[in-house]
């Protein structure tokens, strides 16, 4: 049952209260549903991840969970880049439906829901002749893109229709925006063309309209503008803040660890690496490997240095070296040592990511030398969820051929661990794979927001490179 116009302005400025304290760090919207017996309220709270920490949003909802008239409470922490993925209005305020706004302190949310509705009664009322809806933030215009194909070739700005259209227009955005539309709505032009200048699709169908892929990408910059213009005060300021670390090549230095274990050609194998990762200017950083493991009897170990420069909305270059070396454990054993010197690539697209390395693999007196190169597929099903593939040519194997899966649970308690698996397959019946755990020790939280600005997805060269000596001669 929703609140009464009292109750509800009691209740924002207890959150306005609340939330500008400063214990429980800020918000930009509070949401609340009912709970499936219709007596409770199911809260979410919306926030910038560097405007309220994990402990914050812990203690936020422990807070507001002692109080009677809530069933349930859940702190959702956005990174502003998931905020600027919507490419259309529509998009934008999607994910922030509720049954109820308990707290919006910019309206912005309120006012994007009121276009959106204006958007589906337009479509309503005028059916296919409306091609598209757009609005102009920063002048306050809302132009209506209507079908030329649904009217006569002469048709023009004084057409009948056209005239007929701009009142009825404002009858509906006067019903779904209330007299509030004239705070964010200043002009109002009915139109054969898009503007001459970008403005933002206010409904999914506005920006399927689209000319294409090119179009949408520009929309889609546009629409976090509309954000900021509109007075989403907290993002905005946590774009601000999240700016001056965004576009760093290392956020801030961190580590890596992981524990697997597996088969490498019939033959049990366990494997623990770590990395640590570093700033060393704005769009510079450096990576440190290292490697130990165990593998039918024998035992290897290495390191690996990669220097490297990156724009984590773009891609990554750079060089790496390392070495690794395997010693047997029988008796009558031998030492093997394998080196790779080799140049390495990212390239980042919104869930996807291709990489390569390509470079020189030598040996110590063993003739294992020779180009080497691979490439890989990597999607992020969602942020914490990736798949990759990849294919590799190097002096052992004309062909190898990988897989892999790294999910992030998010445990609160341990949100920097993550599962994995990964195998590889080849010329020579060589086969290998592995499972098992890594922990994360970094300032982001999802698994691509870790691989793009903590760390990035090392080609692990030198687990790569124990392969190499392992299977040498076989």
């Amino acid at each position: 049952m929703p609140l009464s116009t009292n109750n509800h302005t009691r209740i924002s400025q207890e959150f306005s209260r609340l939330l500008k304290g400063g214990n429980y760090g800020r918000a930009f919207l509070v949401g609340a549903d009912r709970s499936a017996n219709g007596k409770k309220t199911v809260l979410k709270i919306h926030a910038p991840r560097n405007a309220m920490s994990r402990q914050q949003s812990r203690k936020l909802s422990s807070y507001l969970l002692s109080d009677s008239r809530y069933a349930r409470c859940k702190v959702a922490r956005h990174s502003v880049r998931t905020l600027e993925r919507a490419q259309s209005l529509e998009a934008f305020v999607s994910p922030f439906m509720h049954d109820e706004i308990l707290f919006d302190p910019t309206g912005v949310f309120d006012r994007a829901g009121k276009l959106v509705r204006f958007a589906h009664e337009m479509r309503r009322v005028f059916g296919p002749s409306v091609k598209k809806l757009l609005w102009d933030s920063r002048t306050g215009t809302l132009f209506t893109v209507l079908d030329r194909d649904r009217f006569p070739k002469d048709a023009s700005s004084g057409h009948p229709h056209m005239l007929v259209s701009e009142p009825l227009i404002r009858t509906i955005l006067q019903g779904t925006c209330d007299r509030d539309a004239t705070d964010f709505i200043s002009t109002v032009r009915v139109c054969f063309s898009d503007p001459g200048f970008d403005a933002t699709p206010i409904d999914n169908r506005s920006l399927q309209a689209g000319r294409g892929i090119l179009e949408r990408i520009a929309k889609r910059a546009n629409v976090s503008a509309v954000a900021a213009f509109l007075g989403i005060g907290s993002v905005a300021a946590a774009h601000a803040d999240d700016a001056a670390n965004n576009n760093h090549a290392v956020s801030a230095p961190n580590a890596e660890l992981a524990i697997m274990g597996g088969a490498l050609d019939d033959q049990g194998t366990f494997v623990t690496e770590g990395a640590f990762t570093m700033p060393l200017a704005e769009q510079f950083g450096a990576r440190i490997d290292g490697t130990l493991g165990a593998h039918d009897g024998d035992f290897f170990g290495g390191g690996a240095l990669h220097l490297f420069w990156r724009n984590p909305d773009m891609g990554l270059l750079g060089f790496a070296a390392g070495f690794v070396q395997t010693e047997s454990g029988n008796l009558f054993g031998d030492s093997r040592g394998t080196g790779l010197i080799a140049a390495e690539g990212e390239y980042y697209l919104e869930q996807v990511t291709f990489s390569g390395l390509t470079g020189y693999q030598f040996s110590e007196g063993q003739g294992n030398d020779g180009f080497m190169g691979r490439l890989d597929f990597e999607w992020y099903l969602n942020d914490d969820l990736l798949l990759t593939t990849g294919a590799e040519t190097n002096p052992n194997h004309d062909f190898l051929g990988r897989v892999g899966v790294e999910y992030r649970p998010g445990f609160a308690a341990l949100p920097g661990l993550s599962l994995f698996a990964e195998g590889a397959f080849g010329d020579r019946d060589f086969y290998r794979a592995y499972g098992g755990i890594r922990f994360y020790f970094g300032g982001s939280e999802t698994l691509k927001d870790r691989h793009r600005h903590d760390t990035f997805r090392s080609h692990l060269l030198p687990t790569r490179m124990a392969d190499s000596a392992l299977s040498y001669g076989d």
